[in-house]
């Protein structure tokens, strides 16, 4: 990599804007640090539970109770009128049989049905309708849909102050000379100071008039009107902006709009100004249904001045969709395309978008019953590596077709099955035509307690018909049969012991596995999507084709010997500890490869894996690939994770594969004390001595507002640097600012 080439990137800063309306607050309550304010809440008995409240009998209790016919009662000393859930205390409540009226003075204090609690001076209400004021109050307004954890409170979505209160019905209410904060009680560092806001419960909107933002007291933002959430449901209007720079796009402007079309619907447009390419118009539509889901994303950028490619014109679009269409079918589509290969390069700093070489474009449905499966597919795909060759580029399969079916035996006989596919491989370059594949197999398990025999007798038949691109007097319609023959068989050992004073179960589980399949040249074949599977993955050792795909059948006569233990709870079965090894033994060369010549070492590498959680919080794996004749390592992994809690978390990897790739990451979550916490990860090429993705993140958060500064930078598919600062401030329930640098 060329370390002169490190793109610069410019540092810009914003200014703080509250707009017309934000969306909510988008801060986790992370476990044991942002705790809500909590309301005690009765809820109704069950007896009246689905009656209308209003008609429910009103309770009246004090320590003395005065009654006038006709005239009001007055209830003094630890008075209380209450309707349902509704209720009200004070030193001395007045109240109206006639109006259906209470005026309360003295320590006054309102529970409104949905939870809301207000403290006053006095208070003027409607037992039945909630209409009313109150005077000098505090409030907290209660969200019903947030779960506390503890029986009967409600959790705070927001609180304050106020010099009146109107009390407008169910859910609304109208403060005069408000002051309302999302922190918690004690914490009053985002207010909303206004002359007037009013609170639509039903909707879950606030609307402040003649308001300012004020943080840790100094007014940040100030507006004749503008509307905040007042609940955990969205709501449509502008988000905060997104503004910054980045590389060779100089300074980004853009203001998001959320429309919340429907509880399952939703959309984001974002316009956005690059000031050295132009302005892009970035787009997302998301829904949600009960047998349903998907999302459509795209974005357009006109005539992009910094792009040196022949199409200026750059964009990208993606469609996303899950369908269920009852219990057995199913469906699929999976859509991504972009104007051009460095199009991920100059707009995403996710090292995983941008350092693919495809893009999928593919479609499919599915059925699965009790005897057959059926599946019908087609699959596409955009490059977008220019430094592939046309050649390399897979095959687009339109259509592939695959099928089973399954006959159970009767106890003590026979399993047959049936697999199969058909597929329609398309090429510019490379041979492409028709493959036809049907491997009908019959089995014979033969189980005890203490282990397990199963052979398997399968024939493989693969035919092509129409194949194209072929070289002169090449065969259009070669086939090959293959008959394969397999036996795989266990037995089980187990032990009691113990560790640390804890009772465990220790297995030990030898495993044979033994295949046999017909020699047959398959040179005149083409090899559309056939692979030879590595032996980094245990489960390989266990097929009877060593190859993926249906191009190929391998000549095999060899036989694998492993030896599984685990460690099992005593009393809860749970594994703690699996380790596995294994090996290959052949007893004949093969014949049948992808490329060179015939392969005949007489065994394979020696492959173990083990998976160990010692403690609750501690999890690691470890598999090594070893090559008994060079004395080395083909390949090995290790991976340690340690999570004590929700928010601490560490993890340590390590991959090396002989003669490609050595690399080394970690992944920390971490609190610092307090509220400080930090959040990074870190890949590096130990091969090469560089990084290929480093993220760094400090926050601080006090719940009701948060800051996060973070940096990255990673290595794009044009081996250059990228590099990218972020800044984000949040006010939960208000804004959320980000710049991107």
């Amino acid at each position: 990599m060329n370390k002169n080439e490190m793109r610069q990137d410019a540092v810009a800063l914003g200014a703080l804007m509250l707009l017309v309306a934000v969306s909510p607050a988008a801060i986790a309550q992370t476990d044991g640090l942002c705790v809500p304010d909590l309301i005690p809440f009765t809820s109704l008995d069950p007896t009246d539970r689905g009656k209308d409240q209003a008609t429910l009998p009103i309770n009246l209790e004090a320590d003395e109770v005065e009654s006038v016919k006709d005239g009001p009662i007055v209830l003094k000393g630890s008075a209380f009128v209450q309707q349902g859930t509704r209720s009200i205390t004070a030193d001395e409540i007045r109240y109206s049989r006639a109006a259906g009226e209470a005026e309360a003075e003295g320590s006054v204090s309102l529970t409104t049905r949905r939870g809301d609690q207000i403290k006053g001076d006095f208070l003027r209400y409607k037992i039945e309708t909630g209409i009313g004021h109150a005077t000098n109050a505090d409030f907290k307004v209660a969200n019903p849909k947030r779960k506390t954890g503890k029986p009967d409170t409600l959790a705070v979505s927001g609180r304050g102050t106020a010099d009146r209160i109107n009390f407008e019905g169910e859910g609304l209410m109208r403060l005069l000379g408000a002051r309302y904060s999302t922190c918690v009680e004690g914490q009053d560092d985002v207010m909303i100071v206004a002359k007037e806001v009013h609170l639509d419960q039903a909707t879950g909107v606030g609307t402040a008039k003649n308001a300012q933002v004020r943080f840790f007291d100094t007014p940040i933002f100030a507006a004749p009107r503008f509307t905040f959430p007042i609940s955990d449901e969205r709501k449509s209007g502008f988000l905060a902006p997104v503004f910054g720079s980045e590389g060779d796009s100089g300074f980004v402007f853009g203001v998001p709009y959320y429309w919340n079309l429907a509880p399952n619907r939703d959309a984001t447009l974002i316009p956005k100004v690059y000031a050295d390419r132009g302005l892009m118009l970035q787009g997302e539509f998301r829904y949600l249904d009960e047998n349903f889901e998907g999302t459509v994303r795209g974005a357009f950028l006109p005539d992009d001045s910094e792009f040196t490619g022949a199409d200026k014109d750059r964009g990208s679009f993606v469609y996303e969709h899950d369908h269920r269409f009852n219990d057995h079918w199913t469906g699929a589509v999976d859509y991504q395309w972009a104007s051009d290969a460095e199009y991920y390069d100059d707009f995403s700093n996710d090292i995983g978008i941008s350092g693919s070489q495809y893009l999928p474009q593919r479609a499919r449905v599915n059925y699965r019953g009790s005897t057959w499966n059926f599946g019908a597919s087609v699959d596409g795909f955009q490059s977008i590596d220019d430094t592939l060759s046309p050649f390399s580029e897979p095959h687009d399969r339109l259509p592939r077709v695959t099928f089973s079916g399954r006959w159970p035996r009767q106890q003590g006989g026979f399993n047959y099955a049936l697999k199969g596919e058909v597929v329609n491989f398309d090429h510019d370059l490379n041979v492409a035509g028709t493959r036809i594949d049907l491997t009908p197999s019959v089995t014979r398990p033969m189980e005890t307690i203490y282990g397990y025999v199963t052979p398997r007798l399968a024939l493989r038949h693969t035919s092509y018909a129409g194949l194209d691109n072929l070289a002169a007097g090449a065969d259009t319609s070669p086939s090959r049969t293959a008959g394969v023959f397999s036996v795989d068989s266990g037995i089980f050992f187990e032990r009691d012991t113990s560790w640390q004073n804890k009772s465990f179960v220790q297995t030990l589980e030898p495993r044979v596995f033994y295949v046999y399949a017909q020699d047959e040249n398959q040179d005149d074949l083409p090899t559309f999507d056939t692979g030879v599977l590595d032996l980094n993955n245990f489960a390989n050792f266990f097929r009877d084709n060593r190859f993926s795909g249906a191009d190929r059948v391998e000549d095999a006569n060899r036989i694998t010997l492993a030896l599984t233990s685990r460690l099992l709870d005593g009393k809860t079965s749970r594994e703690w500890v699996r380790a596995s090894i294994g090996q290959i033994f052949y007893f004949d060369d093969r014949d049948v490869v992808l490329r060179g010549g015939p392969e005949t070492e007489s065994d394979s590498d020696i492959v173990a894996q083990i998976t160990a959680k010692l403690r609750e919080d501690l999890v690691t794996s470890a598999f090594l690939q070893w090559d008994p004749d060079l004395s080395e390592s083909a390949e090995s992994r290790f991976d340690i994770v340690y999570r004590p809690d929700a928010r601490r978390t560490l993890g340590l990897g390590y991959r090396f594969r002989r003669d490609s790739l050595e690399q080394a990451n970690i992944k920390v979550a971490w609190p610092l004390g307090g509220r400080w916490s930090f959040y990074g990860r870190h890949l590096h090429d130990l091969d090469a001595s560089e990084a290929l993705e480093s993220f760094a993140s400090l926050e601080y958060n006090a719940c009701c507002w948060a800051l996060r500064v973070g940096g990255q930078r990673r290595v794009d598919n044009d081996e250059d640097f990228r590099n990218a600062f972020l800044v984000e401030f949040e006010l939960v329930g208000l804004t959320r600012l980000r710049t991107s640098l």
